[in-house]
């Protein structure tokens, strides 16, 4: 059997190493052909390791800190958790990598460490977002590159429809995230870029409003990083004040309390197709292998979740179906 590595920084999370221990014994249980490396505090990883069956440990003496400079932590922790897992996937066929580390440091990391594809100018975080009829849609970018240049957008949608074909969409409709639905709407660098879209090979329905992020009309909606990270802190912030709104109105009244344990398994369902667990971590496209960034909060099942993300995309191929089409 061929196995696929997936090396993860154990270090990365809120309340690492729990996590990821716990996420990587889960997901060795559902995939035959997976090994897993775990980088880290190894006095602290072996207190949660209670099954090491085709898992690995890495003992590492320190870790990137999320409060300092992303390049400089990178640079100068040459034996920090992240760097040295960079290394180890840089080095090993059929491997990927997951940590719910700095945003800063993984792209600044897999840049200097990994390398960018040939022909990508700057790598996209691109996550899962949720949508009505559940299938959800690809936001690129969300943060990983934040100025706003033709360019980049381009390449954000080529990358982000390879990343949709590999989800098994044949032919996945691309959106503009923009201000109106008017093919004129935006700046000078957006008009462009929708005029750009028209003229490749996509298929390209035109300019989406940020209103319309869930609606399930695209299979992958492009934007530069920083318009893309606020439109997705705004969805989180969104959802987490709806639910919070919606437990304390449930709470308000005996009647209401009667009917939300009638409702009970809806809401669950409700906060499932809303979770970010659910997705993992958002891939960060544009890198020689698949690199995904879990959330710093993320729960054990978030990092399985991650773990398998990343599995699949070496499965699959993503990095060189990118490749192919750059």
């Amino acid at each position: 059997m061929e196995y696929i590595n997936v090396v993860v920084d154990a270090m990365g999370t809120d309340f690492a190493p729990e996590p990821e221990v716990k996420g990587a014994m889960a997901a060795i249980k559902l995939i035959d052909n997976l090994r897993v490396t775990l980088i880290g505090d190894k006095n602290e990883i072996d207190k949660h390791l209670t099954d090491d069956t085709r898992i690995e440990v890495i003992h590492a003496e320190e870790f990137v800190d999320i409060n300092k400079e992303p390049v400089m932590e990178i640079r100068k922790k040459r034996k920090s958790s992240m760097v040295l897992a960079f290394g180890k996937v840089k080095t090993t066929d059929d491997t990927a990598f997951v940590s719910g580390g700095s945003t800063g440091a993984i792209v600044a990391g897999a840049q200097l460490l990994v390398g960018r594809i040939k022909g990508i100018k700057r790598p996209a975080l691109a996550p899962i977002v949720p949508t009505v009829d559940g299938e959800g849609v690809i936001l690129c970018d969300v943060g990983a590159t934040p100025e706003i240049k033709l360019d980049f957008i381009i390449q954000n949608a080529i990358m982000a429809n390879a990343y949709a074909k590999v989800r098994g969409i044949e032919n996945p409709r691309i959106g503009l995230l923009n201000i109106g639905a008017e093919e004129k709407k935006g700046s000078e660098v957006y008009i462009e870029v929708h005029k750009k879209l028209k003229e490749i090979d996509f298929n390209f329905i035109g300019n989406v409003e940020a209103r319309d992020l869930t609606s399930s009309d695209a299979d992958v909606i492009v934007c530069d990083g920083f318009t893309g990270n606020v439109a997705i802190k705004v969805m989180e912030g969104s959802v987490k004040t709806l639910l919070s709104i919606i437990k304390t109105q449930l709470k308000s009244t005996i009647t209401s309390m009667f009917g939300a344990i009638l409702a009970s398994g809806a809401f669950k369902r409700v906060k499932m197709a809303l979770d970010y667990e659910e997705t993992g971590g958002a891939l960060l496209l544009g890198i020689k292998k698949p690199i995904i960034k879990a959330h710093g909060s993320s729960n054990d099942k978030a990092l399985m979740n991650a773990i398998i993300l990343a599995h699949k995309t070496v499965e699959q191929k993503l990095i060189e179906t990118i490749e192919s089409n750059i």
